[in-house]
């Protein structure tokens, strides 16, 4: 019983896994500040599709 637990407990941990960002990954290129902010970025590594990456200014 414990078996299964353990392989149902690793297959969940490997269903969920996602994509960890580290310093360095994205620079930002640019930002206008006038009207609507908005800001432009570029990325250092590739990025699985359909990851979802959300900036927000508060800190």
């Amino acid at each position: 019983m414990k078996k299964i637990y353990l392989l149902l407990f690793t297959l969940s941990c490997i269903l969920t896994a996602n994509a960890q960002l580290q310093t360095g990954d994205i620079a930002f290129t640019g930002y206008n500040s006038d009207g609507t902010d908005s800001f432009s970025f570029v990325t250092f590594v590739e990025i699985p599709a359909n990851t979802v990456i959300i900036f927000t200014d508060n800190g």
